[in-house]
Parts: C-alpha cells; structure tokens; sequence
C-alpha cells in the first residue's frame, strides 16, 4: 500500500535480507527444515491465481473463465488492424505490468509469511511478536486519533495528503 516508490526498495530489501539469512540458517543448519503447514496452502493457491491471470490462454479459456473480460476486450480491440492475432491469446489481466508489479510484492509478503512461520514456532516468541503487533497497531490508532482531534489535514501534521483519509500515517 506504499505510494512512494522508495519504501517498496525498503521492503524488498528487508526481504531480500530476509531470505538470504533463511537461507544460510538452512544450509548452516541442515536439521532447521521447513516443514509443512497447512497455512502455506492458501498461500500458494493465490500466488497461483495472479499468476494464471498473467497467462496468455485461448480467447475461447477466456470467454469461459470469465465472459465479461472477453467481452470487453473484443470490443476494445476491434477496431485495431490485425485484431484477431491480438485476441488469439489474451490474459486475464487488463494491465499485465501492474499485475506482475504486484505479484511481486505479493511474493515479497509470502516470503516475509514464510519467514515467520519458520522461526515462530514456539507459544512464547508468538505471544511476543503478537504483543508487538498489538502495540504497533495501537501506536497507529493513537496518531489516528490525534490527528483526528487535533490535526490539520495533513499526515504526521507535516505531509500534505490530497484526496486521502484525514487521519492516521497513510494516504489511503
């Protein structure tokens, strides 16, 4: 949900380092498995369904996975010279690039979801990480709040925010 393009580099980043030192406790610790968890599953199935809606399928797959998609595109497409080449294989998606833009991200939470799975496994460090997620979210409503009361329309009081909530530390 980042607008700035500088704090999704964060997240990779802090992702990326993520995974390299999974990687490296696996390797140097080979008894430190991944074992298998039903919660991957609902994981995996979405990662999937971004992914077959970047597939380019038989416009006939299309029209019967979703008849609307088909449709719209048809008509978009008619008047170019050549349609029918372009609308032999379509995608699911109407815009690919934002698509693969956010399975990207969607891969990058699914590590970070991969991540927490593997090195909280015991009641005590969830409690904990549940009690800092509580904190911080609290933290969040408190500034929401604050500048509810007392705020300016502005983000921290300081970031002008055109068209977006009036509260809170994000745009949208």
């Amino acid at each position: 949900g980042a607008v700035e393009a500088w704090s999704e580099l964060v997240v990779l980043s802090l992702a990326g380092a993520m995974a390299v030192c999974l990687a490296a406790k696996w390797f140097f610790e080979p008894q430190e498995r991944l074992d298998w968890t039903w919660a991957f599953l609902p994981v995996i199935l979405y990662i999937l369904i971004v992914v077959v809606q970047l597939l380019p399928l038989p416009l006939g797959l299309v029209r019967v996975i979703s008849p609307q998609t088909a449709i719209v595109k048809t008509n978009l497409l008619a008047d170019l010279p050549d349609a029918a080449s372009f609308l032999e294989r379509t995608t699911l998606s109407f815009y690919p690039h934002a698509t693969t833009h956010n399975l990207r991200l969607l891969l990058v939470v699914s590590l970070i979801f991969l991540a927490v799975v593997h090195i909280y496994r015991h009641p005590a460090p969830i409690k904990r990480l549940l009690a800092a997620i509580t904190l911080i979210a609290g933290g969040v409503c408190l500034l929401a709040l604050a500048q509810d009361f007392f705020g300016n329309g502005k983000i921290y009081w300081l970031v002008e925010n055109v068209g977006g909530a009036y509260s809170g530390p994000f745009v949208n």
